[in-house]
């Protein structure tokens, strides 16, 4: 093998070592891009779940309408657009 044939050789395992950390970065970041999404989507998903609650509770004392029931429903009606918002927030969040 010629020197120039060595060269272009040791060039070439060179730029392919370079292109192995490359696509070893890209794959590790997107891995962890992965991860932030799935805690993400728990957080969307518990947040949808409380909502859901709240949302039942608020029917169950609509229909059950007592005295105390109107000050309950003023709290769960709060809680629920507490709730609502926090899940825009969250859906929002990069």
């Amino acid at each position: 093998m010629t020197k120039k044939e060595e060269k272009a050789k040791d060039d070439y395992n060179t730029n392919k070592y370079i292109n192995n950390i490359i696509a070893d970065y890209k794959y590790k970041k997107s891995f962890h891009k992965n991860i932030y999404n799935k805690e993400k989507l728990k957080k969307l998903n518990k947040t949808l779940n409380d909502i859901e609650k709240t949302r039942q509770k608020l029917n169950d004392l609509i229909v059950s309408c007592d005295s105390l029931t109107d000050i309950k429903i003023i709290e769960l009606s709060q809680e629920l657009d507490i709730l609502l918002n926090k899940y825009e927030y969250l859906k929002k969040e990069k």
